[in-house]
């Protein structure tokens, strides 16, 4: 399907997606495609561009991260959660959640524009049509994840079926990725009916969010992309260096053992 997107509108197959993360709370890191380690983000960060192979991570309750994807779709990452955006083109955009729960608002009519969005969790890949769901990814294979739509409609392909056609998720209506039962059943919302509410707080935020956005050029957005990264990258080297200085003066101020200097090593080592 993506290759027919490309091929029927090549236009929006090359254009990009203006994706930024505009909130956080709590602990929030962000790992670009060219980052071997995670960047924590200060506590004024916000509005911050990402890109394709961008992932984020959020940290302990009362942490969570709020993307936004150009003006009509927004995605909340509740705490303890992993997130990847694997795609960007307008034509066809992806992202995936490896860990965790995020709450998914998008307003955009896709399918009148020939636009898709997926989301790929362990279990299976969702094609958003338009739609208010929550998504969940559990922490290992036993446990059972899962997908609530509260709006709109969600087509959900499980991992490793082939030719199989996908099973349709209506609004009310809920999926359980038990490992244990091959192809499950849609179901009346039951396990995520009480995250009604959350599904409530995200409508106003993205409410509030579609009010003042202003979609900025790519080169603004590459230009603006490149100044946190740096400031980012310069924070964690900073906090290395310190790290390692203090690490040096704690050897300097020990007395070395003259008898033992064996043992002295052994502890340095631990």
């Amino acid at each position: 399907m993506a290759f027919l997107a490309s091929v029927a509108f090549p236009a929006l197959a090359q254009e990009k997606r203006d994706i930024r993360l505009v909130e956080r709370e709590g602990l929030v890191w962000v790992r670009a495609q060219t980052d071997e380690q995670w960047q924590p983000l200060p506590e004024n960060a916000q509005n911050i561009p990402l890109e394709e192979g961008d992932e984020i991570k959020t940290g302990e309750t009362p942490s969570r991260a709020l993307i936004q994807f150009d003006k009509d779709n927004t995605i909340e990452l509740e705490s303890n959660t992993e997130f990847k955006i694997t795609g960007s083109n307008i034509a066809w955009s992806k992202f995936e959640l490896f860990l965790g729960k995020i709450f998914v608002k998008i307003e955009e009519k896709l399918k009148d524009k020939k636009r898709g969005v997926e989301m790929v969790l362990p279990a299976a890949t969702l094609a958003v049509r338009g739609t208010e769901l929550v998504a969940e990814a559990p922490p290992d294979e036993e446990t059972a994840g899962g997908v609530g739509v509260f709006e709109g409609s969600v087509e959900a392909t499980f991992s490793g079926a082939k030719d199989e056609k996908p099973t349709l998720i209506r609004s009310g209506q809920e999926l359980t990725f038990d490992p244990k039962v091959r192809r499950p059943k849609p179901q009346a919302l039951k396990r995520y009916r009480e995250l009604r509410e959350r599904l409530k707080t995200l409508r106003r935020r993205h409410t509030r969010l579609r009010t003042r956005w202003a979609r900025l050029p790519a080169a603004k957005r590459k230009a603006l992309r490149e100044k946190h990264l740096k400031t980012r990258r310069d924070r964690t080297q900073r906090r290395r260096e310190t790290r390692q200085e203090m690490k040096r003066r704690g050897r300097l101020d020990k007395k070395p053992n003259q008898r033992n200097p064996g043992q002295r090593r052994g502890r340095d080592r631990r």
